[in-house]
């Protein structure tokens, strides 16, 4: 178990059938458009763009706020990782240190499998770098990675790479979930904003998807019993196990 599961509420280790719904490709757009969503895959400027076309705007532009919410306390979080064939690794591995990088070995068995349903894809990583808005893998730090990787698990020293890859995580002071509107034209729309997480998405996101919810049926004045957006931890959990 990891050192924090006692500081995290309702902690305990995720089914395979769990596992297997967060890794499945597009899994929550496949959803929202079952639900009657529709994707639409356009650059917004600015927020006025918007008005007279929807009734609420949830912003979830990540590092896009830095200009689409004029929000300067917005910024990058450098990151870069590897993947590499290594189907003898098993499991996960992590290392935290105060002097050095953390350094972590995740072996992706639920998403690469050979014919002998064995973990083939490996992802090694950690950097962060804050405030670096470079978007090239730096091979520096990919070497400075595999040193790390290689002092901790010898064994990968011969594993073949298969993959370099880079990203911003989107950051600030502390996560931003927060009611607004805009006001263009004599109209005024709601915004609900919601960016920030930096690295920490997938654990932030069902609190932050709740609130996100609470915000848009207030701001436009619904009322539905259907719809129960309480931090009922135990009772989201038990629902979304007996949908699994």
């Amino acid at each position: 178990d990891p050192h924090w599961k006692d500081m995290t509420l309702f902690f305990r280790h995720a089914t395979n059938r769990e596992i297997e719904k967060v890794n499945e490709n597009g899994y929550y757009n496949v959803k929202f458009q079952k639900l009657g969503g529709k994707v639409i895959q356009k650059r917004v400027e600015d927020f006025s763009e918007l008005v007279g076309k929807y009734d609420c705007i949830v912003n979830c532009s990540g590092l896009g706020s830095h200009r689409l919410a004029n929000d300067k306390s917005v910024y990058p979080i450098w990151g870069q990782l590897a993947r590499v064939h290594a189907p003898w690794i098993k499991h996960f591995i992590s290392f935290y240190s105060k002097e050095k990088e953390d350094t972590y070995i995740m072996p992706r068995s639920l998403i690469v499998l050979d014919v002998f349903n064995r973990a083939t894809d490996v992802v090694l990583g950690i950097h962060n770098e804050p405030h670096n808005w470079n978007e090239k893998v730096d091979e520096n730090v990919h070497q400075e990675t595999l040193r790390r990787v290689h002092t901790v698990m010898p064994s990968l020293k011969n594993a073949k790479v298969i993959w370099k890859w880079c990203g911003l995580r989107p950051a600030r002071p502390g996560v931003r979930v927060e009611s607004d509107s805009l006001n263009a034209n004599g109209k005024e729309i709601p915004i609900i904003h919601n960016y920030g997480h930096g690295g920490s998405g997938i654990t932030l996101h069902l609190g932050c998807a709740l609130d996100v919810t609470r915000r848009a049926i207030e701001a436009l004045g619904l009322q539905s019993s259907a719809i129960d957006c309480s931090y009922n931890f135990q009772r989201i959990s038990q629902s979304y196990n007996s949908k699994l």
